[in-house]
């Protein structure tokens, strides 16, 4: 509930300074922190997909740069995106100290992350990217939600001596979005299918939402993280609400089953192949900040698992730096 609270009063501060300001700037650059945590449903629950922490950097650039296409329309934008993120996973029972009994291994993750967003037209995107991982022990993922739940009073996990051992990961990524107005810029609707190839996770997703409210294309959308470059001088405001639904097909995923080259973990599962996603959410923009608020279930991903849910907080902001201020790509 703190964390709900701490990023609601940055967000209305930075806007309130926006709005006294009273001016419009060309921006191409984001920084943007998420939080996940189960933690934020008030339910009592802290379990499987337990915490994680996102951080992005995004920037503005030409065709051709940064590993981007070369051959797009002027009209094109392209976002190179990096990111890190620490991700924890637990059993459903944190006090259990027998790996045998556990209905989930215990994992942790810290990933290094670079993608590229492609909008060849208004109401497209393609992103494609790598992402490079340590799982495991040597990712102290562990040792940091030991000593977070100590310090705040949340009951202690037992069990990460048994965790998936150390590993480093990569994965290559690919997602399509595709935008369908349904009422101009009041509702539409937003396909999304993605893929993974790598040593951590091979999976493949359709994801379809529905969205009503203040919208706007996804090459300037807080949906796809796309607000700065084009049209940023002269800022539409987008508030809306969104529900989805989705089904992901899993090969592999190396927190559940454990490395593709060895059996050396201390407890595995089996992953379910199909798993479902819904997701409903809000999400609130003014012409330097983004807040969202999105609530996820996710099907059960081991068998005799139930369904699992969390929230997911974000907080994104948007600045111009003064070594740019004359330079406008993609604008």
């Amino acid at each position: 509930m703190k964390s709900i609270v701490y990023l609601l009063s940055i967000y209305l501060l930075i806007n309130s300074s926006t709005l006294l300001m009273g001016q419009s700037v060309y921006r191409n650059q984001e920084f943007s922190f998420q939080n996940d945590n189960d933690a934020y449903t008030f339910r009592d629950s802290d379990k499987y997909y337990s915490n994680g922490i996102i951080l992005n950097y995004r920037w503005i650039v030409h065709p051709g740069e940064f590993l981007s296409p070369s051959n797009l329309p002027d009209s094109s934008k392209v976002i190179i995106e990096t990111e890190m993120s620490y991700n924890h996973f637990t059993p459903g029972r944190l006090s259990l100290t027998n790996p045998d009994n556990f209905d989930r291994p215990y994992a942790g993750t810290i990933c290094l992350g670079y993608h590229v967003k492609v909008f060849p037209r208004h109401n497209k995107e393609i992103d494609y990217g790598m992402d490079l991982a340590l799982i495991g022990a040597a990712s102290g993922a562990g040792v940091f939600q030991e000593w977070y739940h100590e310090t705040f009073g949340f009951p202690i996990p037992k069990g990460w001596d048994y965790q998936i051992p150390s590993e480093l990961t990569v994965n290559f990524k690919a997602a399509y979005k595709r935008q369908f107005k349904l009422i101009s810029d009041r509702i539409d609707l937003i396909s999304e299918s993605a893929t993974t190839l790598g040593t951590a996770l091979i999976n493949a997703k359709q994801m379809v939402d529905l969205r009503f409210g203040r919208l706007h294309s996804l090459d300037f959308s807080s949906f796809t993280n796309s607000l700065i470059g084009r049209s940023s001088r002269s800022f539409l405001h987008q508030s809306y609400f969104f529900a989805g639904i989705g089904v992901e097909y899993v090969a592999h995923n190396i927190t559940i089953e454990g490395s593709l080259w060895n059996d050396n973990a201390p407890h595995t599962e089996r992953t379910i192949p199909w798993v479902r996603h819904m997701r409903f959410g809000a999400i609130f923009n003014s012409e330097n900040t983004t807040f969202s608020f999105v609530y996820n279930w996710l099907g059960p991903e081991v068998k005799n698992l139930s369904w699992h849910s969390y929230v997911s907080l974000g907080l994104h902001l948007r600045f111009e730096p003064k070594n740019h201020r004359r330079k406008t790509p993609n604008s």
